[in-house]
């Protein structure tokens, strides 16, 4: 159960926040490695508050595809092992409310934490989706949770 409420979700999310460090990134691989293919592509980094730049916040951004031609990208903000933020994609997806089904969105949506339904609240979010790319979703991710990437670093040209 998360030691959290809605409104420390919503106060992170504001705050303005940095990638600190790279934790896991198998991007890399190539299909002419010698090496056995990973299941998925997964990059995950450590997040940090601007102003305490120091201070561990256990916050993770992660972005994973498995590798299958019909899969697309999802991505994730966690924190203390929660998912706080999503963006993924699927056919059809249940807008849930206070526990219960209010309605349907199809294709690309954000989970957004809330007290009651925890990361089951989601929204529509086909309208900030513009491009399906790899750089393109973590950078409208980056803005929409109010991340700073470090540039080059995130060799975010090389992913497709």
């Amino acid at each position: 159960m998360a030691d959290f409420t809605q409104s420390d979700v919503d106060y992170l999310i504001r705050a303005k926040k940095f990638i600190h460090r790279t934790i896991q990134d198998n991007t890399n691989w190539q299909k002419t490695s010698p090496h056995k293919a990973p299941d998925e592509l997964r990059i995950v980094y450590d997040i940090r508050r601007s102003d305490g730049p120091d201070t561990n916040l256990k916050l993770q951004f992660a972005a994973r595809r498995e590798l299958s031609p019909q899969t697309k990208w999802g991505i994730a903000l966690r924190w203390h092992g929660e998912r706080i933020r999503g963006l993924d994609h699927k056919l059809r997806e249940d807008i849930i409310r206070g526990g219960l089904i209010v309605g349907k969105v199809r294709h690309w949506h954000e989970h957004q934490w809330t007290n009651e339904d925890r990361d089951k609240h989601v929204v529509d979010a086909n309208a900030i989706v513009k491009n399906q790319d790899m750089r393109s979703l973590i950078e409208t991710c980056l803005d929409r949770w109010n991340i700073e990437g470090f540039g080059h670093q995130l060799r975010l040209e090389d992913l497709k």
